[in-house]
């Protein structure tokens, strides 16, 4: 099954949601699955696709590194052509989790908050 997995948090900043995205991935392709894994970052990891650059925005005492680039959406729905299905964490998070929910593919939602 070709499935996408979609984080809005940076992944390569360190963080439990982006963690459990990448083992994930790791998993389903040791079961034979092929993966793509899109999130904001540098792009420079072999480990996932780059949807756009990351900035931090704090708040509440914490600090969250996502994308506000507007062509995100639209890199999300490109890179997500050929999936079967989209695994969106963290779906109400701007862009990478709208992006994932607007793919328009058969979509699970995990919420980690």
């Amino acid at each position: 099954m070709r499935i996408g997995l979609v984080c809005p948090y940076d992944l390569d900043a360190p963080g439990g949601v982006q963690r459990v995205v990448l083992d994930l991935a790791d998993h389903l392709r040791s079961g034979g699955d092929d993966v793509v894994v899109l999130g904001p970052g540098s792009g420079h990891s072999h480990a996932y696709l780059s949807i756009g650059r990351a900035v931090v925005v704090r708040g509440n005492r914490s600090a969250v590194p996502v994308t506000f680039d507007p062509r995100a959406l639209g890199r999300i729905r490109r890179l997500l052509e050929d999936v079967e299905v989209v695994h969106v964490h963290e779906p109400f998070i701007p862009l990478g989790g709208w992006g994932g929910i607007w793919a328009g593919r058969p979509t699970v939602a995990t919420f980690h908050a």
